[in-house]
């Protein structure tokens, strides 16, 4: 505010010189024609009123600004041609002439038209083609003027053309610093707000306040019906776990654990309700949906991305001291209400319903490490994921029992023997091996059979006996 007040100040300030400048020059061209006898003294008299022309130009325009009379150009400009064409006319010599008329076109240009320059500079000079025709000011002046007289007269000119100009190249340079100043608190504050809006919107779902941002969703109390997958999770005996832990060790472990579920969840889309505690709350289908089957089939991806996630995380922390982690999953689709609860003052974006609940219900249903899918999930993604029938659960709230599904893994990773297998994964103890063959890049490969022989020289060097390893058959845990 204190830059753009100080720049209005400048920028009038400005103006006042543009106008005012100009007829003191006139002026004192005036007055030293006068005293060298250019100019009858008779003009003498009209001085007074070219005092007076700038303070009559300032009062039209507030007597327009206060009318409200639309003007292409300010009455104080169009009065400051007229002026300059009769001084033009009156001088009748070169090179004054042509130093007003340069003044002018300096003060046309504020104006910023090519239009209103070019209208302004005809209009002065046929008004000054018409004074001279008048008043006969060429030849009397050349055929009786002293040529000192008329030195004195083009170099007052001169020098006020410079000093106009130099004034003009003052008044910009701090109209420029001003701007650059602006422009530097303006990108000072924009960043401030962009620090503040980027921690504020650590605290509500990416989706939404992006939404916001872009003017798609408006913040107010606001909620529809609409189909949904949602998933919960939650670790398994955490309860007991953090009896055991430090208060450090624990929000280590709790806040490790939560930003690799995050970053997955953001990976698949997942919208993030809440934590609560050591659960997650996690939904597809808004604000941004794929349609009620993609969306089942990304939350499923998401949740089969978590379990591998969950194992190596606890081969981690089995290694320093720690107790195995282990998460129970549910998952349901269905209708639920989405949107804006609360209050005009303070609201949540989130999710209540049937389904909602049954999500929590086989959550908490679900065996350590289990995905545990409603009916209804399971028709919508079983083209693509392999998954098992559990049982019919009578879980607390629900009028009716619940068929239930258990995920195992997309088809693909569990085919033939025969076929391609896109995810692999071994895991005893002191060895474990996960690769996803959509993750590797082609540049990776070699890498990766460079680290595989490497295992496997150290491993036959640890093997007994002949030197070969034993031959093994696939463990029953062994996932394609």
């Amino acid at each position: 505010m204190e830059h753009d007040a100080n720049y209005q100040h400048v920028s009038l300030a400005h103006e006042r010189h543009r106008l005012y400048s100009l007829y003191l020059i006139l002026l004192i061209l005036f007055v030293i024609a006068i005293q060298l006898r250019l100019l009858p003294r008779s003009l003498g008299y009209a001085l007074p009123v070219l005092c007076l022309l700038p303070l009559a130009g300032h009062a039209l325009n507030q007597w327009q600004r206060r009318r409200r009379v639309q003007t292409v150009v300010p009455a104080s400009y169009l009065i400051a041609v007229l002026t300059t064409g009769v001084a033009a006319g009156l001088l009748g010599v070169m090179p004054a002439t042509a130093a007003i008329l340069l003044i002018l076109i300096i003060l046309l240009v504020h104006l910023r038209s090519a239009f209103y320059l070019l209208a302004g500079l005809t209009l002065a000079l046929v008004v000054a083609y018409q004074v001279s025709l008048l008043t006969g000011r060429n030849s009397a002046v050349t055929s009786g003027t002293h040529i000192r007289n008329l030195f004195w007269l083009n170099l007052a000119a001169v020098s006020g053309l410079g000093l106009y100009a130099l004034a003009e190249i003052y008044f910009q340079q701090m109209l420029t610093r001003i701007q650059h100043s602006q422009l530097e608190a303006a990108r000072q504050q924009s960043a401030r707000y962009l620090n503040m809006a980027d921690k504020i919107a650590r605290y509500a779902p990416a989706q939404v306040w992006q939404s916001i941002a872009r003017g798609e969703r408006d913040v107010k109390i606001d909620n529809k019906r609409k189909k949904l997958t949602v998933f919960f999770s939650d670790i398994q005996g955490f309860t007991q776990l953090s009896e055991r832990l430090s208060p450090d060790d624990l929000a280590a472990m709790l806040n490790d654990y939560l930003e690799k579920m995050t970053e997955i969840a953001k990976r698949y889309g997942g919208t993030i309700d809440k934590f609560i505690g050591d659960a997650l709350v996690i939904f597809y289908g808004d604000p941004e949906t794929l349609g009620a089957r993609q969306d089942a089939l990304s939350c499923i991806a998401m949740a089969i991305a978590m379990r591998r996630q969950i194992k190596l995380l606890r081969q981690q922390w089995q290694a320093i001291g720690m107790d195995g982690l282990h998460v129970r999953m549910g998952v349901s689709s269905g209708y639920s209400h989405v949107g804006n609860f609360g209050s005009t003052t303070r609201m949540n974006y989130t999710i209540i319903g049937r389904d909602t609940n049954l999500a929590a219900r086989l959550q908490a249903a679900a065996k350590p490490d289990q995905i545990l899918i409603s009916h209804d999930t399971y028709l919508l993604i079983r083209d693509q994921v392999h998954c098992q029938e559990v049982a019919v659960l009578e879980l607390k709230g629900m009028d009716k029992p619940i068929q239930t599904w258990e995920v195992v893994d997309f088809h693909r990773n569990v085919g033939m023997s025969h076929q391609l297998k896109r995810w692999t994964e071994f895991d005893f103890d002191g060895f474990n091996l996960q690769m996803d063959m959509d993750e590797v890049k082609e540049h990776e490969r070699e890498q990766i059979l460079i680290a595989l022989r490497n295992a496997e020289h150290n491993l036959m060097k640890q093997t007994p006996g002949n030197g070969h390893p034993q031959q093994l058959s696939e463990p029953d845990h062994y996932r394609q």
